[in-house]
């Protein structure tokens, strides 16, 4: 039982950062499109900063 319940919690791990992973690349993208910093954050649900974040780090790894 606790070793199927481990697993399980490790899937939802890997699952929980590919979709952080797909949340910031969809909002640099739609950064990218113009589409504000404020925006983006209000949509994804994170801060202005975060999102300011994303974009710097999208810009300067480019």
């Amino acid at each position: 039982m606790n070793d199927a319940a481990l697993d399980a919690l490790g899937n939802m791990a890997d699952l929980a950062a590919a979709a952080r992973n797909a949340t910031e690349a969809l909002a640099v993208a739609l950064m990218e499109r113009g589409v504000s910093p404020t925006e983006v954050a209000k949509r994804a649900g994170v801060s202005r900063v975060t999102a300011h974040a994303w974009r710097n780090k999208a810009t300067h790894s480019s």
